[in-house]
């Protein structure tokens, strides 16, 4: 089906796509692979490679002469953002995960929407794929995606565009923060849409370990921004909002509710106890990161 942007993004449309990658050859190609099908060539898609020990820049360069790929020493999202904006040109800018899937199709939509609308950040509807994860993890899942997600904002897909603008002001200069999307969706916040026609897949984590640490690093990173800028959370509403939707939860969920409460305390515990080593240390999950996916 093709996006709700009132046909596709004009040919002549400049933008930039930035993948931040560090150590992701396994899933990188697969990204490159979907993204370039049918993506015009004055996009301009740029992997930055930072602090990789892997074959993530080779594997890019091997996926077509469309990509750029930009090496930079240091293992930092945030740092190889900004290196990305250096080589950008014109126009919107997405940021992507290397480790989601989304289509040109689906990014083309969220292009459209920031031309010309006024608008200053979309993101797509994420969908979370749990096919190969454990059960434990599954039902975890179970019960955060019935909490999360029906809100703007409430759930990120590994995938945000910012117009041309917004990218200038705060992309370039963006802060070593552990949750860049999560820093600028609070930028943004009441001037930020999430675009039902494009949809980014996401996939959850196939064992507790990784969930956890995962989910740990979520949590760290949410602490740093409420700490360090306190004043882009004044008016958040979201834990009201949660309150409101645990009251609601379907009858089937509710026994998954204690062991998503133990996952939830057992992050808080760990982020807790490991907060100096977590905010410099790159947290994540590597049970999806693998070549038969």
């Amino acid at each position: 089906m093709e996006p709700d942007i009132g046909g596709k993004v004009p040919t002549f449309m400049v933008a930039t796509v930035i993948i931040p990658a560090h150590n992701e050859a396994p899933v990188v190609g697969r990204l490159l692979n979907r993204l370039s099908h049918g993506m015009p060539p004055t996009i301009e898609l740029v992997v930055v490679a930072n602090g990789c020990t892997d074959e993530t820049a080779s594997i890019a360069r091997a996926a077509g002469p469309g990509v750029r790929v930009v090496e930079v020493p240091a293992a930092s999202k945030t740092g190889a953002i900004r290196a990305g904006m250096e080589t950008r040109t014109d126009g919107p800018v997405a940021v992507v995960d290397a480790d989601v899937v989304i289509a040109w199709t689906d990014l083309a939509a969220l292009f459209g929407r920031v031309a010309g609308s006024g608008v200053s950040m979309v993101e797509p509807t994420a969908r979370f794929d749990t096919a190969s994860a454990t059960a434990p993890v599954r039902a975890f899942y179970r019960v955060w995606l019935a909490l999360h997600g029906t809100e703007i904002g409430d759930v990120g897909g590994g995938v945000y565009v910012l117009d041309e603008s917004a990218a200038d002001a705060v992309l370039r200069d963006l802060p070593d923060v552990i949750s860049d999307d999560g820093y600028v969706r609070a930028m943004f916040a009441g001037r930020s849409e999430r675009v039902g026609s494009a949809t980014s897949i996401v996939v959850v984590p196939r064992t507790t370990s990784s969930l956890v640490r995962i989910k740990t690093r979520s949590r760290m990173g949410n602490r740093q921004l409420r700490q360090g800028y306190p004043e882009l959370f004044a008016d958040d509403t979201t834990r009201r909002s949660l309150a409101a939707k645990a009251r609601r939860l379907p009858l089937g969920v509710w026994p998954l509710v204690p062991w998503y409460v133990v996952v939830q305390v057992w992050t808080w515990l760990r982020a807790k106890r490991h907060a100096r080593v977590l905010a410099s240390t790159w947290e994540r999950d590597t049970t999806t990161r693998t070549r038969d996916e």
